[in-house]
Order: C-alpha cells, then structure tokens, then sequence
C-alpha cells in the first residue's frame, strides 16, 4: 500500500483517488469560496467532455483557471480519461446510468485499463477485509 501512495505523487493518479468530489477538493486548494470551487468544478468536467485534443484542454483549463494553477491543469491534461471517467461513475444516478459508462469504458482499450484498475483494487480490498 505504501509502494501505491509513493507511485502517485506528482502527475501520478490512481483511479481510486478520484471520487465524485474529487475535482471540488483539489480546486478547494486554490480557491476559498467551496461554491466557486463546486462551479468550477463543473466548468472543468465539461472541458475533459468536450476538449477535441491536450492544446484546446490547456488553452480552455488556462483561460478558466488562470497561469498560476499550471500544475493543476498539467495533471488534469496527463490524467484526462481518468479523472473525467472515474468522476463519471462515481456521479452516476443510476445503476444503468453506471453500467452504460462501464461499458464504454470496457470498449476502450485505454479506458479499459482504468477501469480493470478500479476493478482490481476494489477485489483486493475485499480479499483484505476477508482476511481480517
């Protein structure tokens, strides 16, 4: 577990870390008014949705949030599939909602690895709690 906490400093993510509130926490960081960052937050899912390439994500994250945050979007545009997909599931409505999601993803090859990552830890951690 230690190995996996250091792997995912710097640009580094695990699909597990992110979760429906993910975006909100890390844009709480920069800004101290939670609704701008729980609209912002909404802003920069609808960039991951609809930014056709890496230079349109960073030129519409920059315009939103500002050449101080450069970081942030730098994560945001190595991590896109992941942190736009997994905070899909993690808001999805409905049981259907999130199977019609998963299925996409399985489609995918790239999206497929993320959710195989989140399917596989979901697994160890069951083993886990089973051995306790």
């Amino acid at each position: 577990m230690e190995d996996e906490r250091a792997q995912r400093t710097g640009d580094n993510l695990h699909p597990r870390d992110i979760d429906a509130f993910w975006l909100q926490r890390e844009l709480n960081k920069y800004y101290a008014d939670a609704e701008a960052s729980r609209s912002k937050a909404e802003e920069v899912l609808e960039i991951l949705k609809s930014a056709k390439d890496d230079r349109e994500l960073e030129n519409k994250m920059m315009l939103l949030l500002g050449h101080d945050k450069f970081s942030f979007i730098r994560l945001l545009r190595k991590n896109k599939s992941m942190v736009l997909y997994c905070t899909l599931l993690a808001t999805a409505q409905s049981a259907k909602e999130k199977k019609e999601i998963e299925e996409k993803m399985s489609s995918d090859p790239d999206l497929a690895s993320i959710l195989h990552a989140l399917t596989e830890t979901e697994q160890e951690d069951l083993i886990q709690v089973r051995r306790i």
